[in-house]
């Protein structure tokens, strides 16, 4: 039993590795960035409140 648990538990590191290379990847791929979206969800925006919230996160250098 302890032999099955510790091959699982080594087969799921590469399997999270690869998930999250995956993931990465596709955050990367998309176009545009997200913030937009971010504050979509917690209210309606506005250019003004973009450009800010991009300043307070440093996504303006």
């Amino acid at each position: 039993m302890l032999s099955y648990l510790l091959r699982k538990l080594l087969l799921s590191i590469p399997v999270l590795f690869g998930v999250t290379v995956i993931v990465f990847a596709i955050a990367h791929a998309m176009p545009g960035d997200a913030l937009p979206a971010m504050i979509m969800a917690e209210a309606p925006s506005s250019e003004e409140l973009i450009a800010m919230r991009r300043g307070e996160l440093g996504l303006d250098q």
